[in-house]
């Protein structure tokens, strides 16, 4: 566990988790471009569409739920209030990849004090990029 009091105020993080488990720093050029993206959240959405660019999901859990190998989520600006689970894993060749979309300010903000912001619930590759964690007792699960 990383505690969220460790990883406060951090704007960019690339969490990249595997059988070996790395963690390192993020730039702005690793936030997703549209091209790269097969999943679009956004807080004007609704987990009742299909996650294209024109008909996003609104939360990130359901992006994250239908998500197989390969897969990249890009999630649109704005604070998301929830807390997340990943559910599959990715594969060494074919990484499940979160990110902010074209350097978008995107913060998962757990909704209760008492919560993880993302819980990686022994998945493997899963990489996390250029997303701002705010809030909650813990930050990242693993």
């Amino acid at each position: 566990m990383i505690p969220l009091r460790a990883l406060a105020a951090l704007s960019l993080l690339a969490l990249a988790v595997s059988t070996r488990a790395a963690i390192s720093p993020a730039c702005a050029s690793e936030a997703a471009p549209v091209s790269r993206c097969t999943v679009f959240v956004a807080l004007t959405g609704s987990d009742q569409n299909n996650g294209t660019v024109y008909s996003p999901f609104r939360t990130i859990q359901r992006g994250i739920d239908g998500a197989r190998p390969g897969d990249t989520i890009c999630v649109s600006d704005g604070t998301y209030r929830e807390h997340l689970v990943m559910k599959h894993s990715g594969r060494d060749s074919a990484w499940i990849t979160l990110a902010a979309l074209r350097r978008r300010r995107v913060t998962i903000a757990p909704p209760r004090r008492d919560e993880h912001a993302i819980n990686f619930n022994a998945k493997s590759y899963i990489a996390v990029r250029g997303l701002v964690i705010d809030g909650g007792m813990f930050g990242i699960v693993t």
